[in-house]
């Protein structure tokens, strides 16, 4: 299995935060995770490309992005239409694949999510091991 750069974790929830890393730790998919507590802080840590890209290397963007909706500051909404604004036609950004990650299973989140261009899937909280692995298989495996 080839292992994603890197994975980037947004979500307010620091137990969240820490669960979805464990599990990418087990499942073996990246040896590197970014995190942010908030839209706002995720966006900035984004376009500080060029200093992410010197402190980080090859690590650096994260190709998978998993975005919880409800946060404080900048939801995930308002991250993802800041997103489009700042990197759209960036081509160092194309790659990245936004991933939204909810305990919302509502099929009015569902749509709203899958409106921006860039959401590419939606997982439902608990992420799973399994989820985090059909994720990677519906992605980032070459046959599929």
């Amino acid at each position: 299995m080839k292992k994603i750069n890197s994975i980037f974790v947004v979500d307010d929830d620091e137990d969240d935060r820490f669960l979805v890393s464990e599990v990418i730790e087990l499942s073996e998919i990246s040896d590197k995770v970014f995190e942010a507590e908030n839209g706002r802080e995720a966006l900035e840590f984004l376009q500080d490309y060029v200093e992410n890209k010197r402190k980080y290397s090859e690590k650096f963007p994260p190709i998978l992005v998993l975005l919880d909706i409800n946060m404080p500051i900048m939801n995930g909404f308002e991250f993802l239409e800041a997103y489009g604004e700042s990197f759209s036609g960036d081509n160092r950004y194309t790659p990245i694949i936004i991933c939204m990650f909810s305990s919302s299973d509502s099929k009015e989140d569902i749509d709203k999510a899958f409106s921006f261009p860039y959401v590419k899937d939606y997982l439902t909280k608990p992420v799973t091991e399994e989820s985090l692995m059909d994720l990677y298989s519906r992605h980032f495996e070459k046959n599929h």
